[in-house]
């Protein structure tokens, strides 16, 4: 199928219900879930990669979709949905297990961990290319990265392996 592949927010843990959403409009969806894991033994319940988001194939309308049932909004860049690249997609669907799970890389190496204070840049997604720093490492393989963005500080939730540490500034964020 051609098209793009747009980032719907979704209404607080309602990603099933959003896809089921984006099934009945015609539409193809990707949303990647994980598996949490502690030296290899699984824990608990799958979970979503990027709470709150799912990933819809758009060719040519969009506007529809902001009324599906669990979608509050589309991610927007302007007046239209920031739109990922087939490979971008691609390359998470390449983490999948045989089950279906995204597996997520484990920090092997202490000093390869990210912690407070490093500088961060993002991989990959609608972040992809900007630096920021680690204000909190999270369960879950989860961190929080403080941006500037227009001048504004603004804190962004991301999966541990969306970003690449690049350097301990050695300062507290706030």
């Amino acid at each position: 199928m051609d098209g793009r592949w747009a980032v719907a927010q979704t209404k607080g843990g309602r990603e099933a219900l959003a896809a089921e959403g984006v099934v009945r409009q015609g539409l193809e969806y990707y949303l990647p879930k994980i598996r949490p894991q502690m030296k290899g033994k699984k824990l608990g319940k799958e979970q979503c990669l990027f709470p709150g988001y799912l990933f819809v194939l758009i060719e040519k309308q969009w506007r529809f979709l902001e009324s599906t049932d669990g979608i509050h909004s589309l991610i927007m860049i302007g007046s239209m949905p920031g739109f990922l690249t087939s490979d971008e997609i691609e390359n998470i669907k390449a983490r999948e297990d045989s089950e279906g799970y995204i597996k997520l890389a484990e920090a092997t190496e202490d000093e390869n961990r990210i912690k407070r204070g490093d500088k961060v840049r993002v991989l990959y997604g609608p972040l992809s290319g900007l630096d920021g720093i680690c204000e909190r490492t999270g369960p879950h393989e989860r961190i929080k990265v403080l941006f500037n963005l227009m001048g504004r500080r603004t804190r962004v939730q991301l999966a541990r392996h969306q970003v690449e540490r690049q350097s301990s500034i050695g300062h507290n964020v706030r």
